[in-house]
């Protein structure tokens, strides 16, 4: 539960950092191009906001109802947006450890999910990725979906291969 918050929470720090150096070079006569970067590193900060906002929502009514466990909200999810958005999220992170994510996946990958829950899942992962990966080194996250049948369930197992070049 920790990483869950403490992710979208580093994503915001971070990318505020970042915005407020590119604002200080504009400030002493730097290109005005680095606004727009600047204006996307804003909108990472919105999105990790909000989905913290709705993680703390959620544990305050988990804790309400006294169960102590989370309710997902399940439906029909296209997975490589999800992970593409979390591998964004990632790259300020990266950059900082002079590292280059090289991100590839099987795109129209579908699956019956709490969308919100996978989406934390592959930010964890590439999260851990940058941060025990050596510093100056290109990271390859590729997102495959392995399909198995366990008894009379079709069972989907997600792999997250890194490999470091360089």
């Amino acid at each position: 539960m920790r990483s869950r918050l403490r992710n979208p929470l580093s994503t915001i720090v971070t990318i505020a950092d970042f915005v407020q150096t590119i604002l200080t070079s504009v400030k002493n006569g730097d290109s005005l191009s680095q606004l727009t970067e600047a204006e996307g590193m804003l909108n990472l900060i919105h999105d990790s906001s909000t989905r913290m906002f709705k993680l703390i929502a959620q544990i305050l009514q988990s804790s309400q109802t006294g169960s102590g466990k989370l309710q997902l909200a399940r439906s029909i999810a296209d997975l490589y947006p999800i992970a593409l958005s979390a591998v964004r999220e990632n790259f300020s992170q990266a950059e900082r450890k002079v590292q280059k994510i090289l991100f590839s996946g099987d795109s129209d990958l579908f699956a019956h999910v709490a969308a919100d829950c996978i989406r934390e899942i592959f930010d964890n992962l590439i999260s851990n990725a940058v941060k025990y990966s050596p510093k100056g080194k290109k990271l390859r996250l590729k997102f495959v979906i392995i399909s198995r049948l366990i008894g009379a369930k079709k069972q989907l197992f997600f792999r997250c291969a890194t490999k470091v070049k360089g």
